[in-house]
């Protein structure tokens, strides 16, 4: 991309505008080519990159400007919601049914990792959440695996009350689960981890999840030396490794509509039954 000197302004395509106002606004400070930027939203995108990328070192008010020519960009990102409606006598009474409609709808549509889900937990009264990818699921619960060290394992041990959020924005749909979890049994936990490919239960035993790295090199030196002590070995289930399963007492299915005017629908769990309602958007 050619940034144009300031007595050049035939540009034509909106790379080169942008290019040229950057060259015109850190030489002069034009106020006139300032506010230029931040009223075209795509044109202020492309300066503040540029002025990201430009290495310059400028006076505070010049930087204030042109880190925050997106400004109005990112206010603007917005759009309407029209794929689908969630209505009443079009849900299933079984919330573990109805999301197994919508999560099949997500694999069968190849969507880039549709088992994601963010996984919320509170220990110490902070919350804190992670994406992690959903591994099985029945009415007995939603299952994800990790290291038994990690942090998000040991705020579950503190207090087991954990979300689940799915988003699958191709679709316009979100689901909210909450539930009290447990970690699988051993059983369980073995069979699932021999499933995976071997570097990844090679990688599971090197690493040391949320504990501090001394850097990236030594842990693929751990890494390296595990690979070669099990070669042409099976390698076992760490300790420290295996699953969680969350049993849930509380579902939201959200789908996106026009207006804002979102499709909300919950699923209580209220004395061994499933009772449903729906919130306003």
């Amino acid at each position: 991309m050619k940034i144009f000197k300031k007595n050049r302004v035939e540009a034509t395509n909106i790379e080169d505008k942008a290019a040229f106002t950057f060259n015109l606004f850190i030489s002069s400070f034009s106020g006139v080519a300032t506010t230029y930027v931040i009223q075209d939203i795509h044109l202020g995108k492309i300066f503040h990159l540029l002025y990201c990328n430009s290495g310059l070192h400028v006076s505070k008010e010049i930087e204030s400007i042109a880190m925050h020519g997106d400004r109005k960009f990112i206010q603007n990102i917005r759009r309407d919601y029209l794929k689908d409606g969630l209505l009443e006598e079009n849900i299933d009474s079984d919330p573990v049914l109805q999301f197994s409609k919508w999560f099949s709808h997500a694999i069968d549509e190849n969507l880039v990792d549709g088992n994601a889900m963010t996984l919320a937990t509170s220990a110490g009264g902070r919350p804190n959440a992670r994406v992690v990818l959903l591994k099985s699921f029945d009415q007995e619960g939603f299952t994800f695996y990790t290291n038994y060290g990690s942090k998000k394992s040991l705020e579950l041990e503190e207090n087991d009350q954990a979300t689940l959020l799915f988003y699958w924005a191709e679709f316009e749909r979100q689901v909210k689960i909450c539930g009290t979890v447990k970690k699988t049994s051993r059983e369980e936990s073995e069979e699932y981890f021999h499933s995976r490919p071997r570097e990844s239960q090679i990688g599971a035993m090197a690493s040391r999840q949320s504990e501090t790295l001394q850097s990236r090199n030594h842990l693929e030196e751990v890494y390296k030396k595990l690979n070669k002590d099990y070669e042409g070995k099976d390698v076992p289930l760490p300790s420290f490794w295996g699953g969680f399963t969350l049993k849930p007492d509380y579902f939201e299915f959200w789908q996106g509509r026009p207006n804002r005017l979102h499709d909300r629908i919950i699923y209580d769990l209220l004395n061994g039954s499933w009772q449903t309602k729906r919130l306003y958007p």
